[in-house]
């Protein structure tokens, strides 16, 4: 007897024929034609409530929970009307769930379980019952899919497997990753093989089955690339006992470690092997359910006599005592079904569709408060991108996003970071959701460019703001318009040049160089410096050179240097001035010459000294005066010369010698002392001694007196 309940629906159905589906990492489907005596029952007491198909045969009945995902009204009779409902899982209503979110450092059994919470999935409503240990992702991003398409695919690409659990009060989603999780089905495990009886036999059995196995691929090899360590390879493989020739190979692999790859290499594998020896057969055991185990008995081949995994099951069945259109000979129930041996791992095919983002996104730069440059060692980003609904546009919007640089060498290339609040170009690696790509930055309403368009069309530019806090820049600009045309940089603060070698500057025109405050240079070796035309250098303060060996200035025409104040030369050796024509000095007040030395010059031709006031030399010891030719000296006034020891003139063989004691000699082969007046010669004492004759001789008369005259 087969029966159908809807939760609250008081008005009796009647099941006149059913037929369902039910399949591991499927979403059982069955569909019920009942007959109600009740002309319109209302379609909303019966659409999206908790439904129960019963059928039995024998004993032990069997139960199938879900909700009436669509309910529909047929022919109308006499008597009663017919009705048509499908029943499937609560979870079905993922599929009319179309999302696009971001999950962030959890693993896939965590992201399913948050998944069936926001769809209102109750926690009893499903299990887990896993043995392996999951890695927790990164970054997984459901995008434009339906949620249950999301969940379906993660759980392939894990090999994760469910099937369902049913009572007469509810179903439950189990989630497994091993045989140890396929229990047996309920009541007697063991079911016999009699084949071609029929409704001839009454009990649970089954009638036909077949066994087959076939090629499949023996090897899986995966390949993967971790930007963070680039030289360590992660390419893994599984093989299996047979067909090792038959290799699949595929990249990426999605992993990131050598131990994840061998992981998946093996889950790979398993999916492809699960299909290779396989079972199916028809039966009147509505016990058989998915993902449960029964063993075959009885069978013709005992290799066959074995315990299976249920892997399917089509269920068919009718009530005779309302079914007036099927064959009385039919029977009430039976099923086909699919099964593997319990000993191989059932691993979902990976057949859900990935999501495929073709073409590239924007997105907006995030970061944690206080932040303008949010970066990690990596130069890596964060962004909220425009369809996240649940991003909060902080720090945790997406996971650390790699940002393409014209160049990217060790420890060179070009570094320029997207800042919080810029717009930029996102790619997707093979159009992966999970791998974006930062590709470029582009304006927006808020961010416009440095120079209002289109009028400042012809200026390209690298500008960059002050951080944190703005206000600055550092600049390198070109101007291509025809005839202003300029390229010009600045520096918000520091500008530091390293040349390693050469340095090579050529000007077509003028060279202006304004320094704010203090300059300096320094050359390692030489410096040269040629100039065409006129130099002029203005020094408000003080001017100081230091050379540490020779300096040499040549000046093709004049020269002039004007001192508004001192000026002090120190020579510390010699010191030579070769001037080829005259040479003038013209000083307004006082010259001191100090010469710790001798001090000789040397005149070609004439010199004349003319002073004005005084005029004085001292020499601390001896002085020579040597004249080539005649000496000739002029005092208008007077002349003193004062002797401390004593004065000699000599003129050839004749000398005046004049003695600090007073004594006066004049010597000489004829001394004549003529006066054009009165000569006086007197002392106390005048002696008149000649070797010779003594001739006195005047024109006039000759007087000689004195107290005592003698004459010998």
């Amino acid at each position: 007897m087969h029966l159908f309940q809807v939760d609250g629906l008081e008005h009796e159905l009647r099941v006149t024929r059913f037929e369902g589906r039910e399949g591991i990492s499927e979403l059982f489907h069955f569909d019920v034609l009942v007959a109600s005596p009740e002309k319109d029952i209302a379609f909303t007491d019966v659409v999206g409530k908790a439904a129960l198909l019963t059928f039995q045969i024998g004993e032990q009945p069997r139960f199938v929970h879900g909700v009436v995902a669509s309910f529909e009204q047929g022919e109308e009779g006499k008597r009663l009307t017919a009705y048509h409902a499908t029943i499937v899982p609560d979870v079905a209503r993922l599929k009319h769930r179309r999302n696009s979110r971001i999950f962030q450092a959890l693993t896939a059994p965590e992201i399913i379980e948050k998944v069936l919470r926001a769809a209102g999935i109750p926690s009893e409503g499903y299990r887990f019952l896993l043995s392996g240990v999951y890695r927790a992702r990164e970054y997984c991003v459901q995008y434009r899919e339906s949620d249950l398409a999301f969940v379906s695919r993660l759980l392939e690409e894990e090999g994760i497997c469910y099937y369902f659990e049913h009572d007469e009060g509810g179903h439950v989603l189990v989630f497994a990753d091993s045989p140890s999780a396929h229990g047996p089905i309920a009541g007697e495990s063991a079911v016999v093989f009699r084949p071609q009886l029929g409704a001839l036999f009454q009990g649970e059995h089954v009638s036909r089955f077949r066994y087959v196995e076939r090629v499949r691929s023996g090897k899986v090899t995966l390949r993967d690339y971790n930007f963070k360590k680039p030289g360590l390879s992660l390419e893994s493989n599984a093989q299996a006992d047979a067909d090792d020739d038959l290799e699949v190979y595929d990249y990426p692999g999605d992993y990131d470690a050598p131990g994840a790859g061998s992981s998946l290499a093996k889950i790979r594998l398993e999916q492809l092997q699960t299909s290779r020896r396989t079972g199916s057969g028809e039966s009147v055991c509505p016990r058989f359910v998915p993902g449960q185990t029964f063993t075959l008995a009885e069978h013709g081949r005992d290799a066959f006599n074995r315990e299976y995994l249920l892997v399917s099951v089509h269920h068919y069945g009718h009530e005779p005592a309302v079914d007036a259109v099927t064959d009385s000979d039919v029977p009430a129930y039976g099923n086909r079904f699919q099964v593997i041996p319990s000993d191989v791992p059932y691993r979902p095919p990976s057949v859900t569709p990935w999501p495929t983002i073709k073409g590239i996104q924007t997105a907006i730069v995030v970061g944690p408060p206080g932040e303008e440059v949010y970066t990690d060692e990596h130069g890596r980003i964060k962004v909220q991108f425009h369809w996240d609904r649940e991003g909060k546009k902080d720090a945790q919007s997406s996971c650390w996003i790699r940002v393409s640089q014209i160049w990217a060498g060790a420890a060179w290339g070009a570094v320029f970071l997207p800042r919080i609040g810029h717009e930029v170009v996102v790619d997707f690696l093979e159009g992966d959701p999970d791998r974006p790509l930062v590709v470029g930055s582009v304006y927006h309403g808020t961010n416009v460019p440095p120079y209002a368009l289109p009028a400042e069309k012809t200026k390209s530019t690298l500008k960059s703001n002050s951080s944190t806090g703005g206000g600055g820049f550092n600049e390198l600009r070109f101007e291509d318009k025809k005839g202003s045309e300029e390229i010009f940089l600045h520096g918000q603060k520091d500008w530091n040049i390293a040349i390693e070698h050469d340095k090579k500057q050529w000007i077509g025109n003028d060279e202006m160089l304004e320094v704010a405050h203090d300059r300096s240079k320094v050359v390692g070796n030489d410096q040269s410096e040629e100039i065409g035309g006129h130099k002029s250098i203005d020094v408000a303060k003080t001017h100081t050179e230091s050379i540490g060996e020779d300096e040499t200035l040549s000046v093709g025409g004049d020269r002039a240097v004007s001192v508004g104040g001192d000026h002090t030369e120190s020579v510390s050796g010699s010191q030579s001035i070769d001037v080829g024509k005259s040479q003038s000095a013209s000083i307004g007040e006082n010259k001191s010459e100090s010469v710790g030395g001798s001090s000789s010059e040397s005149v070609s031709k004439g010199k004349s000294t003319s002073v004005d006031e005084g005029y004085t030399v001292t020499v601390g010891k001896d002085m020579t005066v040597t004249i080539g030719k005649s000496a000739k000296e002029e005092v208008k006034e007077k002349k003193t010369m004062i002797i401390g020891e004593k004065l000699s003139i000599q003129c050839g063989d004749a000398t005046i010698t004049i003695e600090k004691n007073g004594n006066v000699t004049v010597q000489g082969k004829k001394i004549t002392v003529k006066g054009e007046g009165p000569v006086r010669v007197e002392g106390k004492k005048l002696d008149v001694k000649s070797e010779g004759a003594v001739n006195v001789e005047a024109s006039g008369n000759v007087k000689i007196k004195g107290s005592n005259v003698g004459v010998n």
